[in-house]
């Protein structure tokens, strides 16, 4: 007579069918708490790129060589630039800051103008 280590739960059918169900939902737990770290991930990534735009970083008082450098690197898809030149005071209070962008400094960031308009047309 042969005795096998789970005998007893081979033939217990309720509890093999009982472990089965616990087994499955404990992974489908697992699988949906993934599913919603992952959406939750991408629902922030996205509203903030509403928010703020699609860069990821930036570069203050570059030089020349720096910059042919930045357009060289293979992991930048996208470079845009920018000019800033200083306040804008009307009446003693502050009315804003003057600068130049490029075509892809716009396309990246999420810039909306007060008033006026890009002197480029998409």
């Amino acid at each position: 007579m042969k005795h096998h280590k789970f005998a007893y739960y081979a033939k217990n059918r309720k509890l093999f069918i009982r472990f089965s169900v616990v087994l499955f939902s404990s992974l489908m737990l697992i699988l949906f708490s993934l599913f919603m770290q992952i959406r939750v991930f991408e629902t922030k990534r996205d509203h903030n790129e509403d928010l703020y735009g699609s860069w990821y970083a930036s570069v203050y008082d570059v030089t020349k060589e720096n910059e042919n450098m930045l357009y060289d690197h293979q992991m930048l898809d996208t470079i845009g630039k920018m000019s800033a030149y200083g306040q804008v005071q009307y009446n003693d209070e502050y009315a804003g800051n003057v600068g130049v962008v490029d075509d892809s400094f716009y396309e990246i960031s999420n810039i909306s103008l007060k008033n006026g308009e890009t002197s480029f047309k998409s």
